[in-house]
């Protein structure tokens, strides 16, 4: 062949070889979408990510969030849950395949974070260098990566999130590649009567791929979808959406999709879309969902499995488990509620709400009664929830404080601050201020709140040293003890009279004391157990550091019950956790009936003690 043929054969390959490149990438990349729109570039990011969202189709950008959200809607991210993690794949067409793989981490309810990858590769092309080369193969590959971001947007009672996810692109063709970036941007709003409204910007941030010699910019697309949620039963539920999608240049497309949930553990799903019918199932078991989906496009089915698996738990969860109660009345099973019952309690300490905190785990400890884990959080709970308390009362009185100091009105400021010393003795700017205060004000008026102060410490001193008498009428030492003191710290000048009516309650504290002693050894004597029992717990009720009634709760037993034998262990357990579910449903004559037929087989069972004290207080109106 002449050499000048060969160079105008060798310039012609070149220019084909270049089309060829960048039609590859344009048509291979938007493969399962070229009869819907027209391979744009870019067009592999509108594959589907996830078999759940490829089985709805784009209604899927306002449905609730999970890890795919960083590539549908990254609004949705800080809708979801709990952190979540998953793959995806898709089987496409002529050795071309599709793989996602994206992970959410939701920040309590407010903020989130994901990131995600997809991939699509397609092999089996062929090239040469010049029209006379062996050919070889050589591959097309589409890569992203995301960075998404999200909030819930102010004010809240709109229930409206934004997103913005962050992408890089990489197109590679054999040896041959090129980056570009961009980012998409969406909202999420939670509407009236169980309806969403999810808006997305593909490519508001457009990236521009330069590769060979020519760049390929992505279009933008515009996004609206909505959505709603409703219950059919106890048990099913549906999801049912429309979208519009619009890519510039283009018309818009609609797409409807629907979902029928089967409590937590199934769903089916269906959509139609431009590309097609698309339908799919999902199961869930815990933390684990694994999903399928099919669109039935016009030149071949296309398949997506994806599995997912989510970290945690939530507080809706954790009350579902609750909910359906114990299973058995064993050991195992009140274990696992106690400890459902410890982690909601965890999950309403750190939404600031400790005295349901507090509850959940006396619950859980009834569930448990052995488990020193959860005896100590309620300890530290009780002390936190007294700590806050505190912190906010003086917060409150400087606060009140600081407005009465503004008004130059000196004396009420100092009342406000003397009051949050009481409270924390050791503040600093509480004792300053006093100070500065007592330097502003002049002698008359230092008399007049010394004469105020004293006149009010009386009458409070006055009206505890009248409980007090009440009390000691009543039979009620403790009470009567305590009272007295108070009033005795509060104005010394009753000092007199306050140590008065506390040698009387003493006395009558002590007397009272022996002479139930007395009783519980003579109930014990005559095996009368449960009356001596009672008797003991309003000892240690009115004095905790009896000595003698602890010991008197050991010995007094009948002999053959200090160690129930093996059967009868079995019953008191099984008797013991079906007394506490009936006390937990407000069923307290059965509870109080199960606990009498324990203590009638070991009269010194601690924990059925402790629940009759419970169920006798709220048989009495004092609630749980």
């Amino acid at each position: 062949m002449p050499i000048w043929l060969h160079t105008i054969l060798y310039i012609i390959w070149v220019k084909i070889r270049v089309c060829l490149i960048v039609s590859a990438i344009l048509a291979g990349a938007g493969l399962l979408r070229a009869a819907e729109d027209g391979g744009l570039p870019g067009s592999f990011l509108t594959l589907p990510a996830g078999a759940r969202g490829a089985a709805i189709g784009a209604p899927y950008s306002s449905w609730p969030g999970d890890y795919s959200s960083v590539f549908w809607n990254p609004a949705q991210l800080s809708n979801t849950t709990k952190p979540e993690l998953g793959f995806s794949r898709t089987a496409l067409f002529e050795d071309t395949s599709n793989t996602s793989i994206g992970f959410a981490w939701p920040h309590k309810k407010e903020l989130a974070a994901g990131v995600g990858f997809i991939r699509q590769a397609s092999g089996g092309f062929e090239r040469r260098n010049s029209p006379f080369d062996t050919p070889s193969s050589f591959d097309i590959t589409n890569d992203a990566f995301f960075a998404a971001f999200s909030a819930r947007l102010p004010p809240a009672r709109y229930g409206l999130r934004g997103g913005l996810a962050l992408k890089a692109v990489r197109y590679s063709v054999g040896d041959v590649s090129a980056w570009g970036t961009g980012a998409d941007a969406g909202l999420l709003a939670e509407l009236p009567r169980g309806l969403r409204a999810g808006a997305v910007i593909r490519n508001a941030a457009r990236p521009t791929l330069k590769l060979v010699s020519q760049s390929i910019t992505f279009p933008s697309a515009l996004e609206f979808s909505v959505s709603g949620e409703r219950r059919l039963g106890d048990i099913f539920t549906a999801n049912l959406g429309a979208g519009l999608v619009k890519y510039e240049r283009q018309t818009a497309k609609l797409s409807l999709g629907a979902e029928v949930l089967y409590g937590r553990s199934a769903a089916l799903r269906l959509g139609f879309s431009g590309a097609g019918f698309s339908s799919g199932v999902g199961l869930r078991s815990g933390n684990y969902s694994l999903d399928y989906a099919v669109l039935m496009h016009e030149v071949a089915p296309v398949h997506t499995l994806s599995l997912a698996v989510r970290f945690g738990i939530t507080s809706e969860e954790l009350e579902e488990y609750i909910t359906q109660g114990i299973g058995r009345y064993n050991r195992e099973d009140a274990a696992k509620l106690a400890a459902a019952y410890a982690r909601q309690a965890e999950i309403l300490r750190r939404d600031g709400k400790l005295v349901e905190a507090i509850k959940t785990l006396e619950t859980a400890y009834l569930w448990d009664p052995s488990n020193s884990v959860i005896e100590n959080k309620i300890v530290a709970y009780r002390l936190e929830m007294d700590s806050g308390l505190t912190r906010q009362a003086v917060e409150r009185n400087l606060a009140m404080a600081d407005r009465y100091l503004a008004k130059e009105d000196l004396l009420a400021a100092r009342e406000y601050l003397a009051s949050a010393l009481d409270l924390d003795p050791a503040n600093e700017a509480a004792t300053a201020r006093i100070a500065d205060i007592d330097k502003r004000l002049g002698e008359r008026e230092r008399r007049s709140l010394e004469e105020t102060k004293r006149r009010e410490a009386a009458g409070r001193s006055a009206a505890l040293l009248k409980k007090a008498s009440d009390h000691l009428r009543r039979e009620e030492y403790p009470l009567a003890i305590a009272a007295a003191q108070k009033a005795a710290e509060i104005n010394p000048d009753d000092a007199a009279s306050a140590n008065s009516l506390m040698r009387i309650a003493r006395q009558g504290l002590d007397i009272s004391l022996r002479t139930r002693l007395k009783e519980i050894d003579r109930l014990c004597e005559s095996g009368e157990y449960a009356k001596a029992m009672k008797i003991r717990a309003s000892v240690l009720r009115d004095d905790p550091a009896n000595k003698e009634a602890e010991l008197k709760g050991r010995v007094c037993v009948p002999a053959d019950t200090h160690k129930p034998a093996a059967e009868d262990q079995k019953k008191i357990e099984k008797l013991y956790y079906m007394a506490v579910d009936a006390y937990l449903k407000n069923k307290l004559p059965e509870a109080s009936a199960q606990v009498k037929e324990i203590l009638t087989i070991d009269p010194g069972n601690e924990a059925a003690r402790k629940l009759e004290g419970k169920i006798l207080w709220a048989e009495g109106g004092g609630g749980k």
